[in-house]
C-alpha cells in the first residue's frame, strides 16, 4: 500500500477541484444552467448555478489519471476492467448533464440509466458471487449476477441523487461514506483505495463550497456520477469474498440515501402518487421541519448518524464473522425505532400545532360572550 501515491492523488484532486470553482459557475451562467428555486420542493431562496459537477469530475478523472500514469494503476487492474470503468463513468455523467440541461422526463432517464449501467457487463464487470453473512459464499448464475449487477449500479446512483435536496448532504455523506471505505480497504489491501482517494478529494473540493449557504450544486450530474462511481467500484475491489466490503459496506454506509429512496417508493405509491415524481417530504425536509428550518442542526444530525454507519461498518468488518447476523439484526431494530421515533416527532409537532392555533382562534380570537371581538364595533371614547 503507497500511502504516498495517495495522498497525491486526493490532494491533486482535491486542488483541481477548488481551482474549477470560478470556472464551473462561470459555465453555468454561460449555458444558462442555474437552480432557480421554486416553492415547491426546493429549500434556497436564491439562484444557485448547479455545474459544480465539473468540479467532482474533473477532480476524480486527474486523480485516477495519475493513479494509472505514475502509480502502477494499470498493473492493479485489468484493461477491460479499466476501460469499461471509464467508459460506463463518463456515459453516466454525460447523462446527468443532459438532464440538467434539458430537464429529461423521469422515466426516460431511468431507462437510459438501466442502458449506461449495462456497460460494464461487455467488459466482464458484475457481482459474480456474494459472501453470505451465516457463512459460504453464494455463486449467481450469469442473467440473476446481470440483473443484480444493472439493480446496485442504478439504486445507488439515484439514492444519491435523491437525497441531493439540501445544501451540503449529498456531498458531506459522501465524503464521510467514502473515507470509511478508504479505512477497510486500507486494512484489507484493496486497490480501489486509490480511486477512492480521487473520488474523495474531488468531492470534498466541491463540499467547500456547497456547505449552507451553497454557493454552487452539483445538479444530476454529480449525484448520480457519485452514486455510481461508488457502486462500480466496489464491484471491481480485488476483495469480492469480504461481505463487508463489496456490497455490506456501501449498503451500510449510504443507508441514509437508500432508506430515504425506499421510505420515498413506500409513500408514493400508498398516496397513489408517481413514483419518480418529486415532493417535499424526503428525510432531510421532515428533520428541517422539526428542527425549525435549521440547516447546519441537520446536517449535523446526518453526518453523526453517517458516522455511527461507518463505526458499524467498521466493526462489522474486524468481529468474527459469526457476528454478522447479530449486528445485522441491531442495525435493522435501530432503524425502524429511527422511523417510529422520527414520525412520532412529527405526529407530536403537529398536534401541538393544531392545539396551538386552536387556543389562538377559541381563546384569544373571541371575547367571553362567544362573540369574536374583531368583528365587535370599537367604541369610542368618551372626552372630558
Amino acid at each position: 500500500m503507497n500511502y504516498t501515491a495517495i495522498a497525491i492523488i486526493f490532494g491533486a484532486a482535491l486542488a483541481l477541484s477548488i481551482a474549477l470553482f470560478p470556472v464551473a459557475r462561470m459555465l453555468a451562467r454561460i449555458f444558462h444552467m442555474i437552480d432557480v428555486p421554486d416553492g415547491e420542493r426546493k429549500i434556497h431562496v436564491r439562484p444557485v448555478p448547479y455545474l459544480g459537477s465539473i468540479m467532482i469530475f474533473a477532480g476524480f478523472a486527474l486523480g485516477l489519471y495519475l493513479y494509472g500514469r505514475y502509480f502502477e494503476g494499470a498493473l492493479h487492474f485489468l484493461h477491460s476492467t479499466r476501460f469499461g470503468i471509464v467508459i460506463s463513468l463518463i456515459a453516466m455523467y454525460i447523462l446527468g448533464l443532459a438532464d440538467d440541461k434539458f430537464d429529461m422526463p423521469a422515466l426516460l432517464k431511468f431507462f437510459l440509466q438501466i442502458a449506461v449501467a449495462c456497460i460494464p457487463l461487455l467488459f466482464g464487470i458484475s457481482v459474480d458471487r456474494l459472501a453470505n453473512p451465516f457463512g459460504g459464499v453464494v455463486m449467481l448464475p450469469p442473467v440473476v449476477s446481470w440483473i443484480v449487477t444493472v439493480f446496485w449500479l442504478v439504486a445507488l446512483s439515484n439514492a444519491m441523487n435523491l437525497i441531493d435536496g439540501m445544501d451540503g448532504l449529498s456531498a458531506g455523506v459522501t465524503v464521510i461514506s467514502v473515507s470509511f471505505i478508504m479505512v477497510i480497504s486500507a486494512l484489507t489491501g484493496s486497490n480501489v483505495i486509490y480511486p477512492m482517494a480521487a473520488l474523495l478529494g474531488g468531492v470534498l473540493g466541491y463540499l467547500i463550497f456547497n456547505v449552507p449557504p451553497a454557493k454552487i450544486f452539483m445538479g444530476d450530474s454529480g449525484a448520480l456520477f457519485i452514486g455510481y462511481a461508488i457502486g462500480i467500484l466496489s464491484l471491481v475491489s480485488n476483495i469480492k469474498s469480504s461481505f463487508a466490503i463489496t456490497l455490506m459496506l456501501p449498503v451500510v454506509l449510504l443507508l441514509i440515501p437508500i432508506l430515504d429512496t425506499l421510505l420515498s417508493i413506500i409513500r408514493r405509491v400508498k398516496d397513489q402518487q408517481r413514483v419518480f415524481g418529486a415532493d417535499k417530504r424526503h428525510l432531510h425536509h421532515r428533520l428541517l421541519a422539526l428542527t425549525g428550518n435549521r440547516p447546519w442542526r441537520v446536517l449535523g444530525i446526518m453526518y453523526a448518524a453517517c458516522i455511527l454507519l461507518g463505526l458499524f461498518s467498521l466493526i462489522a468488518f474486524l468481529m468474527p464473522r459469526e457476528f454478522t447476523p447479530l449486528l445485522l439484526f441491531i442495525l435493522c431494530e435501530n432503524i425502524i425505532f429511527a422511523v417510529v421515533l422520527l414520525n412520532l416527532f412529527e405526529k407530536s409537532r403537529d398536534t401541538y400545532t393544531r392545539m396551538k392555533q386552536y387556543v389562538k382562534d377559541t381563546v384569544f380570537g373571541k371575547d367571553i360572550g362567544g362573540n369574536d371581538a374583531a368583528a365587535q364595533p370599537k367604541r369610542k371614547k368618551k372626552g372630558r
